[in-house]
């Protein structure tokens, strides 16, 4: 006697729907992560907002067209919606997103995001494509021709995964290799710029003439002889060139990216106040008495910001106080040393001199008004003058 057993089909559409319903769940999860990142980075301008939104909207726009033509028997519609939407969200990282996040977390999250759209995406073209074979019946699950695309689809997934994640531990490790050597490299420039501070306290006969002085100031005064003269303005040029050989770089670690834009700006304090110093520009300029014209011997990036330093200190000098001569100097170097991308640096050090970069009174205040513990947080207050004796 045989027993009827009931045979119910699959319908691809509903995988298909409960595929995209899975890549929307994984699409929020990274939405939030790369807006929690983002958010944690507040270094970044308003107008790139604007950047992530826009790329957030074509993923879901992708998404939703997607989810709409899996519930139509197009076949290869909505493996067609994603790839576009795939392609095209790529364009737009690599061309103007990718600068904005340039967090590893988030570069890491949207390479993992991009192996499961693509999954996806082959995974329904492989649904449709086996749904035109082989009838999906519950009953008949075990279908050799089924069970085979499956073991493709796995084998190809795993592939993808693992090469996914050897890709990302490189790209991690090469990472990590590179920030230590940078920081290496910056940590030995700042140590030499100590020794050079170290080097002019220990000789106070060159801290003089170029800081508080001019070298023929300094000959008369002191009695120098004709070769005591030429001796310590041939001095003076070497420590001249000292300097500017560790500004030159810190340039080139700028242009290179290895110092940090902030740091960066601190240094430029120091180049304009050699540039205000009238015997540095004596010696920049081949006037002094050895007459060697030491600007020739540094990369255009040095001599255009040195240059600037020295016309900002020095031209029309009854037209502008300090603060607008610092402000254009900070300004002309940010225009010149940092990149399109690093447009909110380029603002940042534009502002520099009236920038807050430290916590002032007001910060101070708010914590001691906003600290929960008042009976043990009790701001100081200064002790009352003494008072005069009198009789």
């Amino acid at each position: 006697m045989s027993v009827e057993s009931s045979v119910h089909e699959i319908d691809p559409r509903l995988i298909a729907e409960g595929l995209i319903y899975a890549l929307e769940i994984a699409s929020l999860m990274a939405t939030l992560f790369i807006a929690y990142i983002l958010y944690l980075r507040r270094d970044r301008p308003k107008r790139n907002i604007w950047a992530t939104l826009g790329f957030l909207a074509l993923i879901w726009l992708g998404l939703t067209g997607a989810h709409a033509l899996a519930q139509t028997s197009d076949p290869y519609g909505p493996s067609g919606i994603l790839i576009g939407t795939m392609f095209l969200s790529v364009v737009f990282y690599f061309s103007i997103v990718r600068d904005v996040w340039n967090d590893d977390r988030i570069r890491y999250a949207v390479l993992l995001w991009t192996v499961y759209w693509l999954l996806t995406a082959l995974l329904l073209l492989i649904l449709w494509r086996g749904s035109s074979l082989v009838r999906l019946e519950i009953a008949t699950l075990r279908h050799e021709s089924f069970a085979q695309y499956v073991s493709t689809f796995a084998q190809m997934a795993g592939i993808i995964i693992a090469a996914t994640m050897v890709i990302v531990t490189n790209t991690h490790n090469a990472r990590e290799s590179e920030k230590t050597s940078r920081q290496q490299i910056y940590q030995t420039l700042e140590l030499e710029s100590v020794q050079l501070f170290r080097f002019e306290c220990e000789h106070p006969e060159l801290v003089e003439p170029l800081w508080l002085s001019t070298l023929a100031e300094v000959g008369p005064r002191k009695g120098l002889s004709d070769i005591e003269l030429d001796l310590l303005d041939y001095r003076l040029t070497q420590h001249i060139c000292q300097t500017l050989n560790l500004f030159e770089i810190a340039c080139r670690f700028r242009k290179q990216k290895i110092m940090e834009p902030e740091v960066f700006g601190s240094w430029m304090i120091w180049m304009l106040e050699l540039c205000s110093r009238p015997e540095f520009r004596l010696h920049w300029e081949g006037k002094q008495r050895s007459k060697t014209h030491v600007e020739l011997n540094y990369v255009a990036e040095l001599r255009d910001i040195l240059n600037a330093g020295i016309h900002f200190t020095k031209e029309r000098e009854g037209d502008f106080d300090d603060d607008d001569r610092r402000r254009s100097f900070f300004k002309y170097v940010a225009n010149i040393m940092y990149v399109g991308e690093e447009a909110h640096w380029r603002e940042t050090i534009e502002l520099w001199p009236h920038h807050k970069h430290a916590a002032g009174p007001a910060d101070f205040d708010k914590f001691w008004t906003r600290a929960e513990k008042t009976d043990s947080l009790i701001r100081p207050t200064a002790p009352p003058p003494p008072q005069s004796r009198s009789g």
